[in-house]
């Protein structure tokens, strides 16, 4: 495995947000995931200024499924639908 002190803060970044998406996964609440990033993460708090918003926000963008589109327009033809898996979820927010 990488030497976690090669890996940028954005890397470090995305994986507190894998992290924080299994964890989710397997039923835990979102303040003990806050406190395993927080006592696991690598070089915790790095960079951030407001560590607690940090968690706070990284965990409530974990809630969320990862894209299943392009961002930009010169990605939309081989993007996925733009209908997502929330769109399941939530019936009553579906797109028609």
């Amino acid at each position: 495995m990488a030497d976690s002190r090669a890996l940028s803060a954005a890397g470090l970044e995305h994986l507190d947000l894998w992290v924080a998406r299994y964890l989710l996964s397997q039923g835990k609440p979102a303040p003990q995931i806050q406190t395993i990033l927080r006592l696991a993460s690598p070089y915790f708090p790095r960079h951030h200024g407001d560590p607690d918003g940090y968690l706070r926000r990284t965990v409530a963008g974990a809630t969320f499924p990862s894209p299943g589109r392009a961002v930009c327009d010169d990605h939309t033809r081989a993007s996925a639908p733009l209908h997502s898996e929330l769109d399941s979820k939530l019936p009553e927010l579906a797109m028609p």
